[in-house]
């Protein structure tokens, strides 16, 4: 398995509109003074369920590398659950997204479907489940040592280790870090998820698989909520990542 190097911290600013997927791209300088910091905040909720947005960069298996967010905007009901619809752009430079599924939470735990017919096999995802029902993505209610419930894409079973705190914005959020019980030796936070966001790897990174024979990956670029950018967070000094450089979409 190769090692991602992250390179140097930019914020992405992306902005989706409900007919596509048109992103503007600005770089933020790095160093400028963040606002005010405040305390953890557990009012939001441990997911965000409308207007988010994950922007992340997918490398396929002939080198060739493309952005591609996920976007969550509107809901619906079905099996007596309000659910979030999740959207996703297969390449930020096109103006087109597509249905792929559906989020919500339920006392901490959050949960994904996929959009029926498109099952763990579509361009889109590659899921360690295969089959239309509800798939644990995270789990916000888990205690020291105790295992990740949900299906694991990593040779091993990950348990929790601690957890700390790190920013989304300027706002304090509860980091679940685990470690993997596995033959190959991972470090203590290779895995880890925070509240308000998910996986810092990817929006998938629990449950999704990635192959590794063939060097396709993917990794989360930026993460913003009703048009500002959260992640990364110019307060998370040991948290960087890359620069993204692709031509602005026209307006």
């Amino acid at each position: 398995m190769k090692k991602i190097k992250f390179i140097v911290m930019a914020l992405c600013v992306t902005a989706i509109s409900w007919g596509g997927c048109n992103h503007n791209f600005e770089e933020t300088p790095v160093g400028e003074t963040p606002v005010e910091e405040t305390p953890i905040d557990d009012s939001q909720g441990v997911f965000p369920l409308d207007n988010a947005t994950w922007t992340e960069k997918v490398r396929l298996a002939n080198g060739s590398e493309k952005y591609i967010s996920y976007s969550l905007r509107g809901d619906t009901v079905f099996d007596g659950l309000r659910r979030s619809k999740l959207y996703c752009c297969p390449n930020i430079e096109q103006d087109y997204s597509e249905l792929i599924g559906f989020i919500h939470e339920e006392k901490g735990k959050v949960y994904f479907r996929h959009q029926k017919g498109l099952g763990w096999s579509s361009d889109y995802l590659m899921l360690c489940k295969n089959d239309d029902t509800d798939m644990l993505l995270y789990d916000f209610t888990l205690e020291k040592d105790a295992m990740y419930p949900g299906c694991f894409t990593i040779d091993g079973d990950a348990f929790l280790f601690d957890t700390d705190t790190v920013f989304l914005g300027n706002t304090k959020r509860r980091r679940f870090r685990f470690y993997i019980d596995s033959p190959i030796p991972f470090p203590i936070g290779f895995y880890s998820y925070i509240e308000g966001m998910g996986s810092p790897k990817s929006l998938f990174g629990p449950i999704e698989t990635i192959d590794f024979l063939t060097d396709t990956w993917k990794r989360l670029i930026s993460f913003s909520q009703n048009g500002e950018v959260l992640w990364p967070s110019p307060f998370n000094s040991d948290v960087q990542t890359e620069k993204i450089i692709v031509n602005k979409a026209k307006k």
